[in-house]
């Protein structure tokens, strides 16, 4: 979960408060927080640079951890 204005809608859509649905989701993330968008934005910003150039058919996951939990 990013932190953005579609999180707040998400909550509404399952007709929760915001507050409601951050601490049902950050019960699953090891950080304990939802991600800034600006840190997706540095992967992104780094797949798109000359410093990943040697990488080629990878998956890069940015979840937080939550796949390893």
């Amino acid at each position: 979960m990013v932190s953005t204005p579609m999180a707040v809608r998400a909550a509404s859509a399952y007709g929760a408060t915001y507050e409601d649905f951050t601490k049902m989701f950050l019960q699953r993330i090891p950080p304990g927080r939802f991600a800034d968008p600006t840190e997706i934005a540095r992967v992104v910003l780094f797949l798109a640079s000359d410093d990943s150039s040697y990488m080629n058919g990878a998956i890069v996951v940015v979840d937080g951890a939550i796949s390893l939990a």
